[in-house]
């Protein structure tokens, strides 16, 4: 992976607001995308963490406390230097006099879009010129789809984040992928029959049923053994990976490094395999 298709790893960012939920929410999105995230509840304290943080971007929700002083104060501090991108509720009286390049609709946010924001930010204040993207939800790139290929691909997805599930459901889906999630180890037999899939997207730490466990039961069943397995996961020991390596898994991937583009072209890579066709 180049250099630009990670533009986000190892930035720094700040989140102001007072929602909780959405505080957290958003440093869980970023987090995955390999961001190191401060949260301040208040224009005081922001200041503050930006003096120490010197974030690359920051993301401030509208409702935080409009001190006039305060946010003039924020303003100088980040002006042409730290591009801010601000979450407008369309429910909320409150108004914050903040000068920003960037925002986005509290209400129907999309978090790998808000990802994709970041990212622009990033870019056009390192270089205007500068555009692509980290995570590309959209349909204008083209991948390798070989259409003459009598194909039908099912995607079993074992991930019990919601947040990555629904970044997952909307570059698959925009992808034209067919997919299924499981939550947890303990269901896999019973869906991998149910839904008989072409490749499988497995993560390590799953409830009830440690991932690697689970690969170990599908290469040991003689319906299932050759199924490909995408190992897709932030738990990167050696020992994980050279259990994977034994139990034949065709990849290794960190969720925090892997641009979903490329994600998705490997998964179109895998179905030229019997297994895959109709």
């Amino acid at each position: 992976m180049t250099q630009e298709r990670k533009t986000l790893l190892g930035k720094k960012a700040l989140i102001l607001g007072t929602d909780l939920g959405f505080l957290n929410t958003v440093e869980k999105t970023l987090s995955f995308a390999g961001v190191e995230v401060v949260a301040s509840k208040t224009v005081k304290d922001g200041i503050e963490d930006i003096k120490s943080l010197k974030p690359d971007f920051v993301i401030v929700e509208c409702t935080v406390n409009n001190d006039k002083e305060l946010v003039t104060d924020l303003n100088n501090l980040t002006a042409n230097r730290i591009p801010v991108i601000l979450v407008i509720a369309n429910t909320s009286n409150d108004k914050i006099d903040l000068n920003y390049k960037y925002s986005t609709n509290k209400e129907n946010l999309n978090f790998s879009d808000l990802l994709e924001i970041a990212e622009k930010s990033i870019l056009e204040n390192n270089n205007p010129k500068k555009s692509e993207s980290y995570i590309d939800i959209t349909e204008s790139k083209k991948l390798p789809i070989k259409e003459k290929n009598n194909i039908e691909m099912r995607i079993l997805i074992f991930e019990d984040d919601p947040l990555l599930r629904d970044m997952l459901s909307i570059k698959l889906t925009k992808s034209k992928i067919p997919f299924k999630f499981c939550h947890n180890g303990l269901d896999a037999f019973q869906i991998l029959r149910e839904y008989t899939p072409t490749l499988i997207l497995l993560d390590i730490m799953l409830p009830g049923k440690n991932g690697l466990d689970v690969l170990k039961e599908i290469r040991d069943d003689e319906t299932f053994s050759k199924l490909p397995v995408i190992v897709f996961s932030n738990k990167d020991t050696p020992r994980d990976r050279e259990i994977a390596s034994k139990l034949k898994a065709d990849d290794f991937l960190i969720k925090a490094t892997t641009n979903l583009n490329d994600l998705v072209a490997l998964i179109l890579s895998k179905h030229d395999c019997p297994l895959a066709k109709k």
